[in-house]
C-alpha cells in the first residue's frame, strides 16, 4: 500500500514538472499572436489547456456524476490534444518559423481558440446536467404545472368563487363604513355637548370610566360598606368621580 502511494507521488511530481514545460510553451505560442501590451492575456490560455487538463481530470475522478463524467473525460482528451498542438507549434516556431508557418497558424489561430470555447461550453453543460440541477428543474416544472392548473380552475369557476366570496367581502366593507360613521358621529356629539354645558364632559367621562364599576346608591357620599365591597380599582374610580362632581357643584354654586 505504501509502495503504491510512493509510486503515485512520483508520477504526479513528473507530471507537474512536465506541465511547467508545456505551460511555458503554450504562453510563448499565444503571446506571439497577441499585439504589444496585451501579451499578459496569454496566461489565460493556461486555464483552457494545462490547468484545464488538471481540473477536468480531477472532476472526472472525484466529482462528476452521470453524463458529467463523460463530458469531463472528453475534455481531458481535448485539453491534452491542445497542449500537444501548442508545444509542437511553439517548438517549430523556434526552429524554423518560415517552413512551419502553416502549422503554427493552424495551432495558434484555430485549435487553441476552439479549445478555449469548448472548455467554457463544457463548464456550462456540466452545470446544466448536474443531478441536483435536474431535481431543481423538476421541482420548478411541478410548481409551474400546479400554478397553471390553479389558474385554469379559477378561470373556469370565476362566477362560483365570486358568488361565494362576495357576501363576506361586502359585509366586511359595510362593517368598516359603519364603524367609521359611528366614530365620526360620536366625536361630533361629544364636541356639541362640551360647548353646551361645562359639567357634562366630566359626567360623560365618569359614565364611560365606570362602565364596569359597581352600582353605588349615593355616589357623592359612598358608605364604608360600599367602599369595602369594591376592588381597589373601582374604589379609586368612585372616589375620583365623587371629587370631580363636588368640584363641579362648587363652581356652579359660585
Amino acid at each position: 500500500m505504501k509502495s503504491n502511494s510512493s509510486g503515485s507521488m512520483m508520477i504526479w511530481i513528473i507530471s507537474g514538472a512536465l506541465l511547467i514545460y508545456t505551460a511555458a510553451r503554450t504562453v510563448s505560442l499565444v503571446q506571439s499572436t497577441l499585439p504589444e501590451g496585451s501579451q499578459i492575456f496569454a496566461f489565460a490560455a493556461l486555464f483552457a489547456l494545462d490547468f484545464g487538463l488538471i481540473a477536468w481530470l480531477h472532476f472526472a475522478t472525484h466529482g462528476a456524476r452521470g453524463s458529467q463524467r463523460l463530458i469531463a473525460v472528453l475534455m481531458v482528451v481535448v485539453d491534452l490534444a491542445g497542449i500537444s498542438a501548442a508545444v509542437i507549434a511553439d517548438t517549430m516556431r523556434s526552429v524554423d518559423p518560415v517552413a512551419s508557418a502553416d502549422t503554427i497558424r493552424i495551432a495558434a489561430m484555430f485549435m487553441i481558440p476552439i479549445i478555449v470555447v469548448l472548455n467554457i461550453a463544457a463548464t456550462v453543460a456540466t452545470s446544466l446536467l448536474s443531478p441536483d440541477q435536474k431535481i431543481r428543474d423538476a421541482k420548478r416544472a411541478l410548481a409551474d404545472e400546479l400554478e397553471l392548473s390553479m389558474a385554469a380552475h379559477m378561470s373556469e369557476n370565476a362566477d362560483a368563487i365570486a358568488a361565494k366570496a362576495s357576501p363576506e367581502a361586502a359585509q366586511h366593507q359595510i362593517d368598516n363604513v359603519v364603524s367609521k360613521f359611528l366614530s365620526t358621529a360620536r366625536g361630533s356629539t361629544g364636541d356639541k355637548a362640551s360647548r353646551g354645558n361645562g359639567t357634562q364632559p366630566m359626567q360623560q367621562m365618569s359614565a364611560l370610566s365606570d362602565v364596569d364599576a359597581p352600582i353605588v346608591e349615593d355616589v357623592d357620599n359612598p358608605t364604608l360598606d360600599d367602599l369595602a365591597a369594591m376592588s381597589t380599582r373601582d374604589r379609586n374610580k368612585i372616589l375620583r368621580d365623587a371629587g370631580m362632581l363636588k368640584k363641579a357643584a362648587r363652581r356652579k354654586a359660585g
